[in-house]
């Protein structure tokens, strides 16, 4: 079945609000990653011979360039919680406070 997720922030050390920019949730609605994906497929069949093997070797890991442009920074709060579709890429922002969170999900 398809499932949905719910990130819940439950404690992070804000620092007095000096850190409630960091350590939050950065999402990327499907469609925009697909059209970024097509867009890297189009340029590497446009590279000559060499630099496309190349590509197909170390291509996935050049995709993943740029894909914080097109990511949203949802800034949360310990007792925040946030629903989405599982179709949403998601990552954490950084790793520069701590954080307790839990994700589930949900059928």
């Amino acid at each position: 079945g398809r499932y949905h997720k719910m990130f819940i922030m439950v404690d992070k050390d804000t620092r007095n609000g000096t850190m409630r920019g960091h350590t939050n949730l950065m999402l990327i609605p499907r469609k925009n990653f697909y059209k970024f994906q097509r867009r890297m497929d189009v340029n590497a069949m446009t590279m000559g011979p060499l630099r496309s093997r190349l590509y197909s070797h170390v291509g996935t890991i050049h995709r993943y360039h740029g894909l914080d442009q097109l990511a949203c920074t949802i800034a949360m709060d310990p007792g925040d919680a946030l629903f989405f579709m599982e179709d949403v890429w998601h990552r954490t922002q950084d790793m520069k406070t701590d954080r307790f969170s839990l994700i589930m999900d949900i059928q």
